[in-house]
């Protein structure tokens, strides 16, 4: 099942809640294009994820960045609820974080119920290794198209 990102879905979990009800986690709005989740990051890494929008040419006014507290999961059922949010990634989060009751891998764009997710190393991790930013890399250009 090929779509136009090249980016394989996740075709048998298109018709099914996969998300838990529940008020235990982060609160966040839908309102943008694109939603970056990362736990609590220092300043150093909020200048590495300033440089990953800036190479991928996103317009920031696109973008929702979500600082989770350590101890806080999310519930990804409101962007795949949202008309207008079509791409979220998570850096250092893994598919229980997320609600997601599945196995992702990092690196791995997937298509679920028509929108874009990429699960991502930390950016504490990604800023002391260069493969892994190439890893990353790779993976955008695959998401957006650059």
């Amino acid at each position: 099942m090929e779509n136009q990102y090249n980016i394989p879905p996740a075709g048998i979990f298109e018709n099914i809640d996969i998300f838990t009800n529940s008020d235990s986690y982060f609160p966040y709005h839908t309102d943008k294009e694109v939603i970056l989740f990362s736990k609590i990051t220092s300043e150093a890494e909020d200048s590495l994820l300033s440089d990953i929008l800036k190479a991928t040419k996103i317009d920031i006014n696109t973008v929702a960045i979500n600082k989770i507290p350590t101890n806080h999961q999310i519930n990804l059922g409101n962007f795949f609820d949202s008309t207008y949010t079509k791409t979220c990634i998570c850096f250092g989060l893994n598919a229980s974080d997320i609600g997601i009751h599945f196995e992702l891998k990092v690196f791995q764009p997937m298509m679920l119920k028509s929108k874009k997710l990429l699960l991502s190393p930390k950016l504490d991790q990604l800023a002391l290794n260069k493969s892994l930013k190439i890893e990353l890399w790779k993976c955008l250009q695959t998401v957006f198209s650059i």
